[in-house]
């Protein structure tokens, strides 16, 4: 006769094996579209697209690759809850146009873990718009390289973005028309034109990022951080270093960061940049720029450091703002051309009193 214990030992064996049947994920060893939620997995590396046609859907590339499609994986219009992580996209001999694609009305996407390569147009892209944006967008610990644009959002409203690396891109990561999106302690270097860029984006902050050596590829532009015809965005430690121009047209430029437009009310505080440079010789009349804001839009330049070679072109400026109304305050420039231009007095140019123990709050939009 069985104990109460065998007995025992036998139905939890039974519910064992239940749980494990209904809770492992579907295998997946080809292309494919998913229709159904749960969770999904890769059996193997594959050829061409999963579409992604469902809401709660988690797929684990489970260390595999998607190669050799236009598109590696399509998230479509109006789903909400997908999960994407642990695996590579792009590459083969097929050209990949996107790794990535999430159509407009998505909500609550993540991307963990992955690495995207090799994409002609946008390696990952949330491409929401006006009459129906992407909302709460959730990026962690995934690298991007060799691409047009390493990650692109189009109204996008909320999101986080942290810890990826982003390199040998046309631009790093480009904002448009997004907001309240916090990217923290990400790198972004090598690219053609910038490492970070926004455009009619507001209300975003920068923390802790980090663009090396961006720009030189090209007769064009290069920054490390650049915002245009946005407001309220934030950048507060970070740091540029090596940001390059081989433009010779005194209608280039190529600066660590650059506030411009009708941008108005960012802050750039608590940063670092260095060796902003022109690099075509003498003959250049690119301008070169630590800092560079334009315009009469409050925005505010503080506690920044810029230093050791802001040089070349038609002369290196650590800091210069074309326009007033703009509070720039305890910056301290050093072995620069020229540390602050003829429109920076180092203490203010707002001509407005200003308390300095009200500094830290100054501008700094609410997240």
């Amino acid at each position: 006769m069985l104990s109460k214990i065998s007995v025992l030992d036998s139905k939890i064996d039974l519910l064992d094996t239940q749980i494990d049947s209904s809770c492992a994920p579907t295998p997946i060893s080809s292309a494919t579209t998913i229709t159904a939620s749960g969770p999904y997995c890769l059996a193997q590396d594959i050829q061409g697209t999963i579409t992604i046609n469902a809401d709660k859907v988690t797929l684990d590339l489970n260390c595999f690759e998607i190669s050799n499609a236009s598109y590696g994986v399509v998230i479509t219009n109006d789903h909400s809850d997908v999960t994407i992580k642990n695996g590579t996209i792009g590459g083969g001999s097929t050209t990949s146009q996107v790794g990535i694609s999430v159509a407009s009305g998505c909500a609550r996407i993540s991307i963990k873990n992955v690495t995207i390569v090799d994409c002609e147009l946008v390696a990952l892209d949330f491409s929401g718009s006006a009459s129906s944006s992407i909302e709460t967008i959730d990026i962690v610990n995934s690298c991007i390289e060799n691409s047009g644009i390493g990650l692109q959002t189009d109204n996008v409203l909320s999101g986080l973005i942290k810890y990826c690396c982003i390199s040998q891109n046309i631009t790093g990561i480009f904002l448009n028309k997004s907001e309240k999106i916090v990217i923290g302690e990400c790198s972004s270097f090598s690219n053609e034109r910038a490492g970070f860029e926004l455009k009619l984006s507001s209300n975003n902050r920068f923390n802790g990022c980090r663009a090396f050596d961006n720009g030189e590829i090209g007769s064009d532009n290069a920054f490390g951080f650049i915002a245009s015809d946005g407001s309220n965005n934030t950048f507060q430690n970070c740091h540029v270093q090596n940001t390059k121009t081989n433009a010779t047209s005194g209608s280039k430029m190529a600066a660590g960061f650059a506030l411009i437009g009708t941008e108005q009310k960012s802050v750039i505080a608590d940063c670092s940049c260095k060796k902003t440079q022109a690099v075509s010789g003498g003959s250049s009349q690119a301008k070169i720029f630590g800092i560079y804001i334009a315009g009469t839009a409050q925005k505010c330049v503080v506690r920044n450091a810029l230093i050791s070679g802001t040089t070349g072109g038609a002369g290196g400026i650590g800091c210069e703002a074309d326009g007033s109304a703009n509070l720039i305050i305890s910056n301290i420039g050093y072995e620069n051309d020229t540390n602050f231009g003829t429109g920076v007095t180092n203490v203010h140019s707002s001509g407005l009193a200003v308390d300095p123990k009200a500094l830290d709050n100054l501008f700094f939009p609410p997240l």
